[in-house]
């Protein structure tokens, strides 16, 4: 399912208009990059938990024995609540 089409079930399941849904999808990203980019966490129940792990400065070798360096980052990540694991995994 793309972009698209998650608007268009998203006002049709919520008696919205295609506008209003692409609205609320637009906020509903602004919230998440907004709470994520500050360090923090979002959980919703029945889907899961956003959250952002940190990294630390490193060094690794390539293949061709060049030695790169990796800055300190932050990496977003997903956690799935135990209802969802549990239906995808029935749907498999």
């Amino acid at each position: 399912m793309n972009g698209t089409d998650f608007k268009s079930q998203l006002a049709k399941e919520c008696h919205l208009t295609q506008r209003e849904a692409g609205a609320i999808i637009k906020g509903f990203i602004k919230l998440i990059k907004k709470e994520l980019a500050g360090g923090g966490s979002i959980t919703l129940t029945g889907l899961g938990r956003f959250y952002t792990t940190p990294y630390k400065r490193n060094s690794i070798i390539t293949p061709q024995g060049d030695k790169l360096e990796i800055k300190p980052h932050k990496v977003a990540r997903f956690n799935p609540c135990k209802e969802l694991k549990r239906i995808v995994a029935s749907e498999a």
